[in-house]
């Protein structure tokens, strides 16, 4: 069996969104798939990922450690997201090719599953906290028993319907995150799990300030406080808040994680299959973390294909603690498979086919052309630009 063809599906996915995914065909005809979604940056990912296609054309695929050592090693330039979240998206559909060829899960091949079930989290939006509050109660109606909310109040763009760089998302002050906690906390009481999201925006000393406050109303965690680009403050947060600490969604293979566990600065780490070097990847990292007792959340914003990776990862490691996911209900995620996830209790099923457990609805994708947009730039009251 050898790799014959190597393309990609560049598409329209949620509002403000494209998704981009990978396609790997071999000469005995099976298909493998993945996903390199990187808001923003899709046509720059999607150039490296068919720059791959020179190596990968007339090679095994099932010689999976191999390749990626030649992906990411073998050249002078590596590292970063873009070839990262390349190279994650072309790893993938090789787990893909070579469970299917076994006819089996992808996580049978990794030992077989820790866990038969996945506990999962959603994102909960409202403009004001009364609207939160009331947005979660549904969330939780439906089955989520764990919620994440971020500091500035917008989630999957809802503030204001969709911002741009003409309609300005500003930042919330501090004082209306609290309120804004404490309103999800009153409204579902203290057996549903609540996460708060930062995305970064934050200076040390205004994380430290806003985490004193919220230690009250017990979260799960408290995810990236400040920019990922300094450690040794991070550390400093986490030294400063009984809050549990999450990072690394923007952090990139176990060379990348391997500084930031050593660190102390973090309690949970999100890993992104899509970005961080794909399934096998995230198992080390995951087994780094393993060894400092640290628990893993992978972070999970993308398609509806991703979420069925996630679940394949989350199968296989100790010390996974929830899964991040979007729900299908919101148009078109629900066309993209020829399958969806249902939601059991807080918890998602392991799929059970060969591969990845599903197929890219590839008529659905063809006829939803990529459309040029950006990730709205986020501004402070003073109108300086925040930090994502």
């Amino acid at each position: 069996m050898k790799i014959t063809d190597l393309s990609t599906f560049l598409v329209q996915g949620t509002p403000g969104r494209n998704w981009l995914l990978v396609k790997t065909t071999t000469s005995n005809g099976i298909i493998g798939y993945g996903e390199a979604t990187i808001e923003s940056r899709e046509k720059t990912t999607e150039t490296a990922i068919l720059e791959l296609k020179r190596y990968l054309i007339g090679k095994d695929p099932t010689e999976i450690e191999k390749h990626w050592q030649a992906m990411y090693r073998g050249t002078f330039w590596r590292g970063g997201p873009i070839l990262c979240s390349a190279i994650s998206g072309v790893e993938q559909s090789l787990w893909d090719i070579l469970a299917k060829s076994l006819g089996c899960p992808v996580y049978k091949l990794f030992g077989g599953p820790c866990r038969d079930r996945v506990r999962v989290y959603t994102h909960v939006s409202g403009i004001t906290p009364e609207e939160l509050a009331e947005n979660s109660k549904k969330s939780v109606a439906k089955g989520y028993h764990a919620l994440k909310l971020l500091t500035d109040g917008a989630n999957s763009y809802t503030i204001s319907s969709i911002p741009s760089n003409e309609e300005p998302m500003k930042m919330r002050p501090l004082k209306e995150t609290v309120a804004r906690v404490a309103a999800v906390r009153d409204a579902v009481g203290e057996d549903i799990d609540i996460m708060l999201d930062a995305h970064g925006r934050l200076d040390p000393a205004t994380a430290v300030a806003l985490a004193s406050e919220l230690e009250r109303y017990n979260l799960l965690f408290f995810e990236e406080p400040i920019s990922p680009d300094n450690i040794s403050a991070l550390c400093k947060v986490a030294e400063k808040t009984k809050i549990p600490i999450a990072a690394g969604e923007r952090v990139y293979t176990k060379f990348g994680f391997s500084e930031l566990i050593n660190s102390k600065g973090v309690d949970v780490i999100q890993p992104d299959p899509c970005h961080a070097g794909g399934i096998s990847e995230c198992r080390k990292i995951a087994s780094i973390a393993e060894c400092k007792q640290i628990g893993v959340a992978p972070h999970n914003p993308n398609s509806p294909f991703a979420t069925f990776v996630c679940l394949h990862l989350d199968a296989t490691i100790p010390n996974f603690i929830i899964q991040e996911m979007i729900p299908d209900d919101i148009p078109p995620r629900g066309n993209v498979l020829g399958s969806s996830l249902e939601l059991d209790d807080g918890y998602l099923r392991l799929p059970r086919g060969p591969g990845f457990g599903v197929q890219l609805n590839e008529k659905f994708l063809e006829e939803r052309p990529y459309l040029p947009q950006d990730l709205p730039i986020v501004y402070y009251e003073d109108g300086s630009i925040a930090d994502w």
